[in-house]
């Protein structure tokens, strides 16, 4: 059976309380092979993290150039 399950992202998010400012990282499961892909800590709050991982996906051509949108 295949699986419907194409990529895991993991996104972990800081508080830095002194200055108010929240950061994340992420790292990709692709499910096919378990290769492993992984942002850089990133600034950004709410759903910041999100586009952080389709840039990383893009970037590693793990996703087709149609999915760029508005440049990330």
């Amino acid at each position: 059976m295949k699986s419907k399950i194409k990529y895991i992202c993991n996104a972990v998010k800081w508080l830095d309380k002194i200055n108010g400012n929240t950061y994340h990282s992420v790292r990709i499961t692709r499910t096919k092979d378990n290769k492993v892909i992984a942002g850089k800590f990133r600034h950004g709050y709410e759903d910041a993290y999100k586009f952080t991982a389709l840039r990383v996906m893009l970037e590693n051509n793990w996703l087709p150039k149609k999915y760029n949108a508005n440049n990330l």
